[in-house]
């Protein structure tokens, strides 16, 4: 990439409010798959935690925008939106973006048999979209400042840019990670027999369980 290469992105980033560069993006989708919905939230929250892309490990502070859930005569429909974020080594001009998506369809819960054990899990269609992106100058400061502003270009150009390509490579190996962790995990029940539908037992509804 030469200069004029990095000054064309620069002009191209400009024009959007918060400067992000798209790096990667992956789709993991399984259709008629059988997992355990909750086993795969609390380890893709752990995941999150574990790799920083949370400012805490409260529940209260992690970053899910979205969370609805629409029971329907086909099966449970889900939709969750996670926006993850990293400041690496609390760098202040720029930080990693991990938006992931989650939206399940037909989702009925079923029994199986793992181990010689059974299970309560859930089958259905599952889809996981993610988009990975590096933000610059996130809070406006140097945009804000008078001062900072008139050395914007200059500093993305002169230091930004040279390490483009390792922080690239940076947050593509955690947005790697990420999608082998959920195919790994998705993947742990796809040859397990499955028993029967789950019904509650006589007397009791599915939300006493």
């Amino acid at each position: 990439m030469t200069a004029e290469d990095a000054k064309s992105i620069y002009k191209e980033q400009a024009r959007i409010n918060h400067m992000a560069i798209v790096v990667t993006r992956f789709v993991v989708r399984r259709s008629q798959s059988v997992f355990n919905l909750k086993a795969l939230y609390q380890h893709l929250h752990e995941w999150a935690v574990e790799n920083e892309f949370t400012p805490s490990e409260k529940d209260a502070d992690f970053p899910e925008t979205l969370y609805y859930d629409a029971r329907l005569p086909e099966g449970k429909s889900l939709w969750i939106w996670w926006r993850l974020k990293q400041v690496p080594q609390g760098n202040p001009f720029y930080r990693k973006i991990i938006n992931l998506d989650w939206h399940t369809t037909k989702i009925k819960d079923v029994e199986i048999i793992h181990n010689g054990k059974k299970h309560k899990m859930q089958q259905g269609e599952i889809v996981l979209s993610c988009q990975a992106l590096l933000e610059t100058d996130y809070d406006n400061q140097w945009r804000n400042s008078r001062i900072m502003s008139f050395f914007y270009e200059s500093f993305w150009k002169r230091f930004f840019w040279p390490n483009l390509e390792k922080h690239k490579e940076e947050l593509k190996a955690d947005a790697d990670n990420l999608k082998e962790t959920i195919k790994r995990y998705l993947d742990i029940f796809s040859s397990v027999s499955q028993e029967r539908p789950f019904r509650p037992p006589k007397g009791l509804t599915e939300s006493d369980y």
